[in-house]
């Protein structure tokens, strides 16, 4: 017997990142007059582009992100466990976090979540500001924007986001 399925608000909208263009897109679900649902996307600017960052929760691990209409498999743990061995050829090793969205770029928390390299070189980057600065401002978060999409030239030309801390603030209540 299946356990009962879970209610469906219950999982986070999502804000993606695509290496390929360079380009931060709100993924969100919305309904029509008659009760279908469909995916909306949004791109945001990378000038309106911050979000405060739970950081102190970042998890890494591996992900799989399935086909069309399937969700990911996330096996994730804390930044400073050992993740172990990649459970399956279908998954790489990243990232996932829960952010708020300020700015224009929405109001609401969503999760961010990525395998790309370049991604994941700017959350290590991000990280290691915010290990350097939560000292002095405890029980606080980083409010986070985007400096520059930087170009990475390689077998393909991919970009990366620049982040930057540009202050800190409380926690919100629904983060």
């Amino acid at each position: 017997m299946l356990p009962k399925r879970k209610d469906l608000k219950s999982f986070l909208p999502v804000v993606k990142f695509d290496a390929r263009c360079g380009k931060f897109t709100r993924v969100d679900r919305v309904q029509d007059g008659v009760g279908n649902w469909r995916t909306e996307l949004l791109e945001i600017p990378s000038d309106d582009f911050e979000f405060i960052a739970d950081l102190a929760n970042l998890q890494i691990g591996w992900i799989h992100f399935g086909g069309s209409g399937q969700p990911p498999d996330f096996r994730m743990f804390g930044v400073e466990d050992d993740i172990g061995d990649k459970p399956g050829d279908n998954f790489k090793e990243g990232f996932r976090l829960k952010v708020k969205l300020t700015n224009g770029a929405g109001d609401d928390v969503r999760e961010l979540a990525s395998t790309a390299i370049g991604l994941w070189k700017s959350m290590d980057e991000l990280h290691t500001a915010y290990a350097k600065g939560v000292g002095k401002n405890k029980d606080k978060l980083p409010l986070v924007g985007v400096h520059e999409i930087i170009t990475v030239e390689g077998k393909t030309t991919t970009y990366r986001p620049d982040f930057k801390i540009l202050k800190w603030v409380a926690r919100p209540g629904d983060l």
